[in-house]
């Protein structure tokens, strides 16, 4: 098995972030869990529609956010470093503004006629214009929710960050489905009009906090309206790049399939999302490892780190793999419903692809953390190019199976051109080791 980093370095991948770790386990498992509810609650049809809504609310909150979740975590964190929590607070101030100014934008744009025409085009269902203000809130709500979230990873409070950052909007999410389980009958409005509140509110409650920890401190020049915009305006533009690609999938089988099809699509991918969830959590650790290391030029300690992280990650994921395709018709049923049955395939396919995105590692972070982000954004953009070309031609033909497969095929073809181009630029390995795969209890000691 290949070392692993003695001390500190390997403590902290399992250990230091162990809170925050716990914390967003539990905000994947609220987010399932509201799915699970919303599968209770509306018909398939409904499910379907609400999926593309939620991905256009998320969109949405990336262009809304202008990529200040990323500024406010340099600026607050350099602040505080430098002993000058005046900077941090106007600087929070200023993205705020800003938040505010984009919002204000956003809904100017929303109240063109031609946008209007666009976007029923687009989600293929009429928009009446209390829906229309119900999405833009939870876009508010979810953009809020992000910068909040992130401003106390700047200063170094991870647990609030992972709590403000989904987990609470999560949870108040769910407790507004337990109403509609005993009370009215639900409605995609409804359950919209509960996302928007309770991603508003949990900002709020976010906002707040943040309010009483900066109260005593006395504002000090910080960052500009221009200066700030000129720092997010990369982080911004990547962001929305990387989000819009993310989700291509989704909206294309939405303009080729009706909204059963996507529902089925849409709860397959959820389900995928517990397969891939270790190496998600790992990678949290992860990140500051990286780029710790490769500074240090410990390219062997490196590569030791990625690849038992990688093993820990793959040996979860081959399970869940196996046991989706031996229980994932029972499973679906058991979960979403009897409907859901027909997802089995989706769910084999797409879990496919995710697999083999495991097997690869961490190998988009460590471009990330090592100066490649450029790699790492050109091989995000052909990979989504090519999975939009290839899943509409798939998808005309084979329908959600289809697109399915396009998008489990360019998502393994995108890991493993990240893993070479990892090893091209950085000379190390990022895949799963397969020794470590064998001894599981040996790799899981190796990480703690």
């Amino acid at each position: 098995m290949t070392a692993l980093a003695s001390s500190p370095e390997r403590k902290s991948i399992l250990h230091n972030s162990g809170a925050s770790l716990i914390i967003r386990l539990a905000g994947t498992a609220a987010s399932f869990l509201v799915i699970v509810g919303l599968t209770r609650l509306l018909s398939p049809g409904d499910v379907g529609r609400y999926f593309v809504l939620y991905s256009f609310c998320s969109i949405a909150a990336v262009v809304i956010g202008c990529g200040l979740n990323l500024t406010v975590v340099r600026v607050i964190s350099e602040a505080f470093a430098l002993n000058t929590p005046g900077r941090a607070k106007q600087a929070l101030r200023t993205a705020l503004t800003m938040l505010a100014l984009a919002s204000l934008v956003f809904a100017g744009v929303l109240c063109l006629p031609l946008a209007q025409q666009l976007l029923t085009h687009l989600l293929v269902m009429p928009l009446s214009p209390a829906l229309l203000a119900l999405l833009l809130a939870w876009a508010v709500g979810l953009a809020l929710q992000a910068t909040t979230g992130e401003a106390f990873r700047g200063m170094h409070d991870i647990v609030r960050a992972s709590i403000y950052g989904g987990l609470a909007g999560s949870l108040l999410y769910l407790a507004g489905l337990a109403v509609f389980f005993f009370g009215t009958t639900a409605s995609l409005q409804g359950i919209v009009a509960i996302a928007a509140s309770a991603a508003l509110v949990s900002s709020a409650i976010a906002g707040f906090t943040l309010h009483r920890r900066m109260r005593a401190v006395e504002s000090s020049d910080g960052p500009t309206l221009r200066n700030m915009a000129a720092m997010s305006l990369p982080f911004w533009g990547t962001n929305v790049v990387l989000v819009v690609l993310s989700q291509a999938d989704l909206w294309i089988l939405n303009q080729l399939a009706d909204s059963q099809s996507v529902s089925l699509y849409g709860a397959a991918m959820r389900l995928t999302q517990f397969l891939t969830m270790p190496l998600l959590v790992l990678n949290a650790a992860l990140i500051p490892i990286i780029s710790e290391q490769h500074a240090l030029g410990e390219t062997r300690r490196l590569e030791g780190i990625l690849r038992t992280s990688a093993a820990a990650a793959a040996i979860p994921a081959l399970v869940a793999l196996f046991t989706f395709a031996v229980g994932g018709s029972w499973l679906l049923d058991l979960l979403f419903g009897p409907a859901y049955r027909e997802a089995y395939w989706l769910l084999l396919i797409l879990a496919a692809g995710h697999c083999i995105n495991v097997l690869c590692g961490s190998a988009g972070y460590t471009l990330l953390m090592t100066g490649r982000q450029r790699e790492m954004l050109w091989i995000t953009v052909a990979s989504g190019c090519a999975m939009s070309v290839l899943a509409w031609g798939l998808g005309s033909r084979f329908g959600a199976p289809g697109v399915a497969i396009a998008s489990a095929l360019t998502l393994a073809a995108q890991s493993l051109l990240m893993c070479w181009t990892v090893r091209r630029h950085l000379g190390l390995l990022t895949s799963a080791d397969p020794v470590a795969m064998l001894h599981p209890i040996t790799t899981l000691r190796a990480l703690a």
